[in-house]
């Protein structure tokens, strides 16, 4: 999964359980609605593993690393664009965001883990 790859042994064994599963001979009504709701759970999870593959094979689009930098330097220069001169405390929040900005980047770029 670290590859973005499912791993073969998975595959495997929900492959060898199907097979388990559906050989298995029943006789009473219950039975086989147990075997049936069994079946039906590896199907759920082999539709899991599917999403999951799907899932770590995702990117982000190119245009959201450029909008999340433009994004946070207008935040950053706003205040000043619109003629207010913020002093004291209330650059406080400015420089939280600016600081803030690269770990973002970063989630982008590489991926939060």
């Amino acid at each position: 999964m670290a590859r973005g790859r499912l791993s073969q042994e998975g595959l495997l064994r929900l492959d060898t359980l199907r097979t388990q599963v559906t050989g298995l001979r029943v006789h009473s009504a219950e039975a086989q609605d147990a075997r049936s709701g069994v079946l039906d759970q590896i199907w759920n999870v082999s539709a899991d593993r599917r999403l999951r593959a799907m899932d770590a094979n995702w990117k982000p689009p190119a245009a959201v690393l450029g909008v999340t930098i433009l994004a946070g330097l207008l935040v950053t220069v706003f205040p000043f664009l619109v003629g207010s001169r913020p002093r004291g405390m209330t650059l406080v929040p400015l420089m939280a965001m600016r600081l803030a900005r690269p770990h973002l980047i970063i989630d982008i770029v590489c991926g939060s883990v």
